[in-house]
């Protein structure tokens, strides 16, 4: 979803390269941050819909789900600048174009 070559890594490793790479004030950073929280929040919602609430979901359910939440909420968001990355971004995560 961020196009980047970059593959996914344990969690541990995971939280470790975001503490190193995404120190910066730009839509990437802000993008992957927001990914991250949404991910653990939804998957925690969603664990709990399931013990306590007897809800199924699938893991495309839930993707969906963290996609639409990181859309939704970055789409609220101004003045990232419009460069080529930002413009790319939007377009990738479908998010509208006002926020540049």
């Amino acid at each position: 979803m961020f196009s980047t070559s970059r593959s996914p890594t344990k969690w541990g490793q995971e939280i470790g390269w975001a503490i190193q790479h995404l120190k910066k004030k730009c839509l990437l950073s802000a993008l992957y941050k927001l990914a991250m929280a949404g991910t653990v929040y939804n998957i925690w919602k969603a664990r709990n819909d399931i013990i306590f609430g007897n809800k199924q979901y699938t893991s495309n359910a839930i993707y969906d789900i963290i996609v639409k939440d990181v859309r939704d909420r970055a789409s609220s968001w101004r003045n990232y600048g419009r460069s080529t990355i930002n413009r790319a971004l939007c377009r990738v995560w479908n998010i509208l174009e006002h926020i540049l």
